[in-house]
């Protein structure tokens, strides 16, 4: 339980951290980027504008010195309506096949193309009798960009690394304290519960042999009754502790066949059932067998078919199916009644937990039943939950896998 709780709370960390660092990164990147793209195109806007240009007829006049920018690679390419080179000029004293390479890479009115391992952003402005080609290099862009990139993946592995050793340390500690204060809380309620037994032995055994002598003291039979109760809340307890520290891996199971042990134990619930004249109906699909603890899942049967009787009305109707649901077992125990307040089904599993009235007013129960299945459930690596529809009906699940399909 407390690695499981380990594992979450580390989960919840890096996964809170990793979620963090993508949306700054990403920001960041995606903003530089944008800011570059943003400045290649002024520049490229900047030597294929109209104001560079001058002359009615073909060739038109460079302006020379003004129609490049400052960077120290960029040139330009006027041609012909026919695509015929009348006019170039570069920074860089470019030769000739570097334009006519450059002109058969451009395939639309603006773009990038790599050409002798630079990279390179153009943009083609066609004017009334020419049209102009402009072109930088942007291969230090792209190296920023690149190396940008890659240290922001070295910051997020290294702070992910970082974070995660920090929350581990971290989450260790925490998830020690719990578990410290957890296993001294069993440890007091098992060791109370067994305290508990002797004296209450004592008592219940004076209380009979006073009860013999005198049978009409209802004071006798009240403490006869309340130590029958604490009776059956030490064990309940006792049996929740020992529930609850064992390792599922550790659980000795066999193959047993549910469908029988369902049959069986309806069985012995069919004369309380009678007392309340409740019709007891189930559809026990046969040979469904499981890899399980039978004495602790008949604990679990006997919980959820108790309290399906305790609770409902004289005359009301109980319903158990046991059936094969895409390679799971699915139990339904499904009784009529008032039912379960929807704001007390995510809590009827808790220890002590008894918030809906009609459950809270049975003197003899003390909220560790359901506790007790939900925790055999879990060890078994099932499911347990309940639904439930106020004044009609209730119904609890388990759902196991199966692994003999």
């Amino acid at each position: 339980m407390f690695k499981k709780l380990k594992r979450k709370m580390l989960t919840l960390n890096l996964t809170i951290l990793t979620v963090l660092l993508i949306l700054v990164l990403t920001s960041l990147y995606i903003t530089n980027y944008r800011n570059i793209q943003q400045n290649i195109e002024f520049e490229l806007n900047k030597i294929t504008s109209n104001e560079n240009f001058r002359g009615p007829d073909l060739p038109p006049v460079i302006q020379g010195e003004d129609i490049l920018t400052d960077r120290s690679v960029s040139f330009v390419i006027i041609t012909d309506l026919d695509g015929t080179i009348t006019e170039s000029f570069s920074s860089f004293g470019a030769e000739e096949s570097l334009f006519t390479e450059a002109l058969l890479a451009v395939d639309s009115d603006r773009g990038t193309f790599e050409l002798e391992e630079s990279h390179w952003a153009y943009r083609v402005v066609t004017y009334d009798n020419f049209v102009a080609y402009g072109f930088l290099d942007t291969t230090s862009e792209q190296a920023y960009l690149s190396t940008m990139l890659y240290s922001f993946i070295g910051v997020f592995i290294i702070s992910f690394l970082a974070v995660y050793f920090i929350s581990s340390y971290i989450t260790k500690r925490s998830v020690d304290g719990i578990k410290e204060a957890f296993v001294k809380q069993k440890q007091f309620i098992a060791n109370a519960s067994h305290e508990l037994k002797t004296p209450l032995a004592i008592i219940s055994t004076n209380a009979d042999i006073l009860i013999e002598s005198d049978k009409k003291n209802k004071w006798l039979n009240n403490i006869k009754y309340e130590t029958e109760r604490m009776n059956k809340l030490t064990k309940d307890l006792l049996y929740l502790t020992k529930m609850s520290e064992q390792i599922p891996d550790e659980i000795i199971k066999s193959r047993v066949n549910l469908s029988e042990l369902t049959e069986s134990t309806i069985l012995t619930f069919e004369a309380l059932a009678y007392g309340k004249n409740i019709n007891v109906e189930y559809d026990i699909t046969p040979e469904i067998f499981a890899e399980i603890d039978q004495n602790q899942f008949s604990q679990v049967l006997h919980v959820l078919l108790d309290n399906a009787i305790k609770y409902s009305p004289e005359s009301g109707k109980i319903y158990i199916k046991l059936e094969n649901i895409h390679n799971n077992i699915l139990y339904s125990i499904e009784n009529s009644g008032e039912g379960i307040n929807q704001n007390d089904l995510d809590n009827i599993f808790d220890r002590f937990y008894m918030g809906d009235k009609s459950r809270s007013e049975n003197e003899k129960s003390y909220g560790l039943g359901l506790s007790i299945a939900k925790t055999i459930v879990d060890n078994h690596q099932g499911k347990i939950y309940c639904e439930s529809i106020k004044g009609e009906k209730t119904t609890f699940y388990i759902k196991l896998k199966n692994k003999y399909l």
